[in-house]
């Protein structure tokens, strides 16, 4: 599923301006999808580009803690 889903963003992220996660009544995110999704995104793009088009928003220290281990 993460792989899909990041490789959709993959094919338009030159076009996208800024995605804009909202975790909004998310409580947890696994370490396995955050890995899939965000590690590998930022392996194919470089962390500068990663930090300028996407943001975080409502996410709680349990899914910042999975976040940051991503990268």
């Amino acid at each position: 599923m993460a792989a899909r889903l990041r490789d959709d963003v993959m094919l338009d992220i030159d076009e996208i301006d800024r995605i804009i996660f909202d975790f909004e009544g998310v409580n947890v995110i696994t370490n396995s999808f955050a890995n899939e999704y965000f590690g590998k995104m930022i392996e194919r793009i470089s962390v500068e580009k990663f930090r300028n088009k996407f943001a975080f928003i409502n996410d709680n220290d349990f899914i910042q803690r999975v976040l940051i281990s991503s990268f």
